[in-house]
This record gives structure tokens, sequence and C-alpha cells, in this order.
């Protein structure tokens, strides 16, 4: 891919989506994890672009189920080590070795994706 891509044109891109999930279940007494959703192979293609390009890609991740779909843990917040993080869902804590980073979560749903999106484009226009 780099081959085909000026790494200097490369703009930073946001993936943003909403369905991601993970569940590790047992198959002849091993753990296998089962990833999904609809959004899972875009927003891993968005982190892959950044692994070759490392242009500061985000993945972001809304959660919009409110915790009220079976595949789909909420969004729950903690601290770690003075940082705020996320200590449960969207997938299977057991699921160690899932690739897919999210950088940033809106746990509220897509309300606060849309004020923060918004802040950022006000912030933005005061800059220029």
């Amino acid at each position: 891919m780099q081959d085909n891509f000026d790494p200097a044109e490369m703009p930073l891109i946001v993936g943003v989506g909403d369905t991601v999930t993970s569940k590790m279940i047992a198959e002849n007494g091993q753990l296998q994890a089962k990833r999904g959703g609809s959004d899972r192979n875009f927003l891993q293609l968005i982190q892959d672009i950044n692994s070759l390009f490392n242009r500061g890609n985000l993945v972001v991740y809304v959660d919009s189920s409110g915790g009220e779909l079976k595949n789909r843990q909420a969004i729950e917040l903690g601290t770690l080590d003075g940082e705020q993080t996320v200590i449960q869902g969207p997938c299977d804590p057991q699921d160690t070795k899932d690739p897919l980073t999210l950088n940033v979560v809106f746990p509220a749903g897509y309300q606060q994706y849309c004020t923060a999106f918004k802040a950022a484009a006000q912030q933005r226009q005061l800059t220029r």
C-alpha cells in the first residue's frame, strides 16, 4: 500500500463506529474470540493505515446501545494510574488479543459525540 500513496499527502483519518463486538466462546476446551460488528473492519483499516503512515489516525467508538443490546456491553469509564480509561465494553474483557484499539469513546452515545464534534469545529474556526 505504501507504494501507491505519498506519505506526505496522507491526511489524518478519523474513523467513527458504533458496532464493534467480541465474545469469548469455549470450543473444544479452548477459548476462541468471536469478533464482529459491522464497523469493526472499517475501524481496523483506519488503524492499519495509521500503522503504515503514522499520521495520528483515530479510532472512535460511539456507544449507541446504552447497554440495551445483548451482544454489546455498555461502555464504562474509570480511572487507572490517574488516566480516564475504558474499564468495560464493548468487547469481552477476556479478549486480550483483540487487535483493534479504540482511541476515543463516547459512552453517552451520539448526543455526546455530536456535542464534541461541534465544539471541535467551533474551536477550529477560532484558530484560523
